[in-house]
């Protein structure tokens, strides 16, 4: 027995050297480790402990204290209660100590956390909060812990004096900041239903019977808030806005794929009815459907087009409304997509997602500044207004609908919504994002549309004339209107007017339309361009290129005349 206390001694002995050598040549951390080593063998415990909060803890403590004091968790459980206490280790690593059980419960590093991948699921699902239990170690779930930086996460913790013992760590912050604590599942529940503006969490950690406790609260707070007396449009992301006309059959049909959405304070579909003649009972369908989310407004009359698209923005409550046709759908999978990405860009005004047909191209994101950069990425790109996202504030200030001066310029009469993406391009920042958002591949038969409407098979805005009248007020806009004077913008704006004109010639010679008088509109074109180019401000050299660059464009159109 006295031979196993003498090599106790000794060990005890060299180790504390050892540490306390460390310690006096500096090399704080390999002191403190060995002194901890020390103390989790029972060696001169009350000695260690006293050093290391005196050495290492005490000059620390007022950066934790005023850490913890600036988090609301402080009212549910003060400093002084915290269990745990972190014991700066290596640069941004602490050895955690547990006051009440008075043990070393290893070390806490945020190097580690800030290297740790995200859960798959929160890839794929990139915007919805999160719900877990947690026993109180936040290392068991750093995988979560890291999605808290950018989206809400809700803690069931019972230990909570150990749990929230983690706010006390300034380098955590931007970790903590979206995270919400609760005893218990009652108390989790209570919290949605009483604040329904906040977004029910979608993903759920835990124990088999812990996620389907998180299932059967989400889907039971969800009917709550599809019903009048638990809808809330505070806090609405984003508006679904359907302005529709005469189609009251694809309207029945797209409002029945959206009412398969999860979400609930974060979306609204707003209906603007324009139309009195076709399809009014599935329009009454429609309007009797009982979901909070639905906002139906039948203007009981025709309405100019334009009115109607600024009606649905203008009656919405989101803070961006995505504007959609009734005969398009919204792939609803992509939304997480979509609220993630006007939550982390709040500078954006407007932005163009892409489709399945007519906004195929979109291969890549543009982000657009401000300004000139944000007219460069919407100018002469915007060939459908349903699609876009706006937000609705800037939209509803720009006062849109004054540009209605301009209605004996062809191309404001015929693409009125290019002139507001050119005025919200002022407005804020822009993007085009290639994540398909909306689906506009069903065939819809146009013509047909148009003579049961007893409307011309061939509309007015695709013959030649036209395209070239359209042509002409590009031009003025770019001139007269926001007064480019920059030259080199003015060249580039000048170049894509003559290259979308052509697409529209293009694009009205492949519909067969009054080929034999083709050629010489064509001509006509390229006289007009010519005369554009020569009479503007532009520079010899620079009239040069664009000259050069409309020949190009010329011999184009005549192939395969």
């Amino acid at each position: 027995m006295g031979v196993l206390e003498n090599d106790f001694d000794k060990e005890k002995n060299e180790l504390l050297s050892f540490a306390c050598d460390k310690f006096e040549s500096g090399e704080y951390d390999t002191a403190l480790g060995a002194f901890v080593l020390a103390y989790q063998k029972g060696y001169e415990q009350e000695w260690i402990l006293d050093n290391i909060y005196r050495c290492y803890f005490a000059a620390n403590e007022e950066e934790f204290r005023k850490a913890y004091q600036q988090w609301d968790v402080r009212s549910i459980v003060t400093y002084k209660e915290c269990i745990l206490d972190f014991i700066p280790y290596r640069d941004s690593e602490y050895y955690i100590y547990d006051k009440q059980k008075m043990i070393f419960r290893g070390v806490l590093s945020v190097h580690e956390l800030q290297n740790i991948k995200q859960d798959a699921v929160l890839e794929d699902m990139e915007f919805s909060a999160v719900a877990l239990v947690v026993d109180w170690d936040w290392r068991i779930v750093q995988q979560v812990l890291t999605a808290a930086v950018e989206r809400k996460t809700y803690i069931i913790c019972k230990d909570l004096k150990r749990c929230l013992s983690f706010w006390k760590i300034p380098e955590l912050r931007e970790y903590l900041s979206n995270i919400k604590i609760f005893s218990d599942f009652k108390e989790y529940q209570n919290y949605f239903h009483e604040n329904t503006d906040q977004y029910l969490p979608k993903i759920f950690y835990g124990n088999e019977d812990q996620k389907k406790k998180f299932f059967e609260i989400g889907n039971e707070e969800h009917q709550y808030r599809l019903t009048p007396e638990g809808r809330n449009t505070e806090n609405v992301l984003l508006t679904i806005a359907i302005p529709t006309y005469n189609r009251g059959h694809l309207l029945l049909k797209h409002i029945k794929n959206l009412l398969l959405m999860p979400y609930d304070a974060e979306v609204e579909i707003v209906v603007s009815k324009n139309g009195t003649q076709f399809y009014q009972e599935e329009y009454v369908q429609v309007s009797e459907i009982q979901d909070a989310r639905i906002n139906y407004f039948d203007h009981g009359k025709d309405l100019y087009f334009i009115n109607n698209w600024h009606y649905a923005v203008e009656m919405s409550c989101g803070k961006y409304v995505l504007v959609i046709s009734d005969e398009d759908q919204v792939i609803i999978e992509k939304l997480e997509h979509y609220f993630r990405l006007l939550s982390r860009y709040p500078d954006l005004c407007m932005v163009r997602p892409k489709s399945t047909v007519m906004y195929h191209h979109l291969d890549k994101r543009e982000y657009g500044k401000k300004g000139w950069d944000a007219f460069r990425i919407t100018f002469l790109r915007q060939s459908h207004f349903p699609g876009l996202i706006v937000r609705r504030q800037d939209f509803i200030e720009a006062d849109l609908l004054s540009l209605e001066r301009f209605a004996d310029n062809l191309y404001y009469r015929y693409y009125p919504h290019e002139w507001w993406c050119i005025m919200l391009s002022q407005r804020g920042d822009c993007m085009n994002e290639p994540v398909i958002l909306c689906d506009d591949s069903e065939p819809i038969d146009h013509v047909e549309e148009w003579e049961r409407m007893g409307l011309p098979t061939v509309p007015e805005w695709v013959t030649y004339d036209t395209r070239i009248g359209q042509f002409q007020g590009m031009v003025d806009l770019l001139t007269s209107v926001i007064k480019i004077e920059d030259k080199n913008l003015l060249e580039q704006f000048i170049e894509l007017t003559i290259n979308k004109t052509t697409l529209l010639f293009e694009s009205t010679r492949n519909s067969g339309y009054k080929l034999n008088n083709y050629q010489k509109m064509v001509e006509k074109f390229v006289e007009i361009s010519i005369g554009i180019i020569q009479e503007s401000l532009l520079d010899s050299v620079q009239k040069v290129r664009l000259l050069y660059k409309l020949n190009d464009y010329s011999k184009y159109l005549y192939v395969d005349e």
